[in-house]
C-alpha cells in the first residue's frame, strides 16, 4: 500500500517524451508537475517520475537528496490520487520536477507534494 514499486515508476523513454510533448503542466513552487492521461497497460493507475535540474544543483549528492525526499513524500501521500483515479477509472503518467534553487527540509517538500496531488486530482476531474 505504501510502496513505490517498479510498475509505479516512469521509466519508458517513449512515455517520457510523450509526457513532455503533449503533457499538461503546472507549478506549485518549487515543484513543477507535468502530467498526461495515458492508455498505458500497467497494473498501476499512476506512473510517476522525479527529476531535479542539473543547472540548479551541480552536485549529484544534492540532486539525489531532493529526488529521495520527493519520492518519499509522494509514496506516503499517493493514496489521495489513487482513490480519485480508481473512481474515474483513469490512468496517468506524471513527472515531478524540482525547479527551486535551495534544499528545503522534508516537511516543506511533503506539503508541496500534497498540494500538487490535490491539484492533480482536481485537474483530472476536469479533463474527464
Amino acid at each position: 500500500m505504501y510502496t513505490l514499486g517498479k510498475c509505479e515508476r516512469l521509466r519508458s523513454k517513449k512515455l517520457i517524451q510523450l509526457l513532455f510533448t503533449e503533457g499538461i503542466s503546472f507549478i506549485i513552487y518549487p515543484i513543477r508537475v507535468v502530467w498526461f492521461r495515458s492508455v498505458v497497460l500497467s497494473d498501476s493507475p499512476v506512473q510517476a517520475g522525479f527529476s531535479v535540474l542539473t543547472r540548479n544543483f551541480k552536485k549529484a549528492v544534492d540532486r539525489n537528496l531532493l529526488k529521495r525526499r520527493m519520492r518519499e513524500a509522494y509514496r506516503i501521500n499517493k493514496q489521495i490520487l489513487y482513490k480519485e483515479l480508481s473512481v474515474s477509472n483513469t490512468k496517468i503518467i506524471l513527472m515531478f520536477i524540482y525547479v527551486g534553487k535551495d534544499i528545503p527540509d522534508f516537511a516543506d517538500i511533503e506539503s508541496k507534494i500534497i498540494l500538487a496531488i490535490q491539484r492533480l486530482t482536481r485537474d483530472c476531474e476536469k479533463v474527464n
